[in-house]
């Protein structure tokens, strides 16, 4: 496994990513949904497996899923399931947050 830092401190992830909210990272060749639900970090696939849509342009619900901008199926931020079963599931990333920034960890 490998760890990417994505902000050098924690106070540059939080301007940058808004609650409720996500962003597309770009690491290599993986595209990355960065989202922040109740102050924590969540990374999965960016690309919704029903529609190939940007779920980096959704957003997270009070349920911790990511919404896809689309139609409107919803991906656990945490374990990346599908919460109807129409498609599969998104890959996810661990993410870690610490005084050195914040870390996404790539398989």
């Amino acid at each position: 496994m490998r760890k990417v830092r994505i902000f050098s401190n924690l106070q540059q992830a939080f301007d940058a990513v808004e609650e409720g909210k996500a962003r597309r990272l770009v690491i290599g060749d993986l595209k990355i949904c960065l989202a922040r639900h109740r102050d924590q970090f969540f990374a999965i696939e960016d690309g919704c497996p029903h529609s190939t849509a940007s779920l980096s342009q959704g957003w997270v619900n009070s349920k911790g899923e990511m919404v896809c901008p689309l139609h409107n199926y919803c991906y656990d931020l945490g374990n990346g399931r599908e919460f109807q079963e129409k498609t599969r599931d998104v890959i996810t990333y661990r993410t870690i947050q610490g005084e050195e920034g914040l870390y996404i960890e790539l398989t």
